[in-house]
């Protein structure tokens, strides 16, 4: 079978009249950790008894440790107890920046962050929205397969696929991003805003890749970056092979199996892996990653510094500034 070289595969990411239309790459999540500076427990204790519209106190009220909400549910906040966790940064800050308008992001940037000091993010989502329907897709992983978990609808299609366990540093989420808004829109239409409506009408495919950074993942420092494309990546590689092309019947019928049994590809031996994994590649039109990475590259800038600027308000960096 004719592999195809490196730079045939690369002029024909150009080339393609079928090239996948990513609509969107977005911060999706940011959970921010930090240290209270001076006196921030109080001060944070002081906001709360001003600002009770926007911070709702689910726990601990009145308490050292309290946890609740800002702006209603837009942002989750807890402050963990540093007597009990030493080691612990004791302000914990969790949301979802696309939720938030002009107004909210500034109260954040002026009012809460610069309480704090060494604040920095324990998790970053990254998330790519797709006009395509990757229900046939092979999800390959070049190195280290990780533990899946498939959700599928009642004929048995594709609905969400989990790469990576939910305790690890790094997991990757493909679900029908269509069929979730659909549901909760259904299900609870206030939570669906004006510009997702907009899309359900008018798309007839909308698949999101989430690529989910906790811990060391998601550090930003001199010697890391979470936003490098290496370790957003990771070698994974998206396919839609026409196995009905390959040679034999042999290869048609293993590629046919491993299509709709997924979970077999961890039972073939390193040089069966291989193999089938560059009859995919061969027999398919492009790998989805390539795009995504394309998309991400022209992005990645903006990515990054929109989430330096939630790190660059805390107080320790403000007093630098000056």
């Amino acid at each position: 079978m004719y592999l195809k070289s490196d730079i045939e595969k690369w002029f024909e990411r150009f080339d393609s009249e079928k090239k996948p239309y990513i609509f969107d790459v977005s911060i999706d999540r940011l959970t921010l950790l930090g240290y209270w500076n001076y006196n921030g427990a109080e001060n944070f204790a002081r906001l709360l008894g001003k600002i009770n519209h926007d911070i709702r106190i689910t726990k601990g009220n009145g308490t050292r440790i309290p946890a609740g909400f800002i702006f209603y549910d837009k942002c989750y906040f807890e402050i963990i107890d540093n007597l009990k966790y030493k080691d612990a940064r004791p302000f914990r800050l969790d949301f979802n920046p696309n939720k938030l308008n002009e107004k909210e992001v500034q109260f954040l940037k002026k009012k809460i962050l610069p309480l704090l000091s060494g604040v920095s993010a324990s998790r970053i989502d990254l998330a790519f929205d797709i006009e395509l329907n990757l229900e046939e897709y092979q999800f390959i992983e070049d190195n280290n397969p990780k533990k899946r978990m498939y959700i599928r609808g009642r004929g048995l299609e594709l609905q969400t696929l989990n790469i990576g366990s939910e305790e690890s540093d790094y997991r990757v989420t493909i679900y029908n991003k269509l069929l979730e808004r659909k549901a909760k829109m259904n299900n609870n239409p206030l939570e669906v805003s004006r510009e997702e409506r907009v899309l359900l009408e008018t798309k007839k495919s909308w698949w999101r890749v989430e690529f989910k950074l906790k811990g060391q993942a998601a550090t930003v420092e001199k010697n890391f970056n979470a936003f490098s494309e290496n370790n957003v990546f990771r070698g994974l590689k998206i396919y839609k092979a026409n196995y009905k092309a390959a040679d034999d019947i042999r290869t048609r019928a293993m590629m046919f199996y491993l299509i709709n049994h997924e979970n077999e590809w961890g039972n073939l031996t390193w040089e069966s892996k291989k193999k089938y994994k560059e009859y995919f590649e061969a027999l398919s039109e492009y790998d989805l990653v390539d795009y995504l990475k394309d998309c991400y590259l022209s992005k990645r800038d903006k990515l990054e510094a929109q989430y330096m600027d939630y790190i660059l308000s805390d107080s320790s960096k403000n007093r630098q500034a000056r």
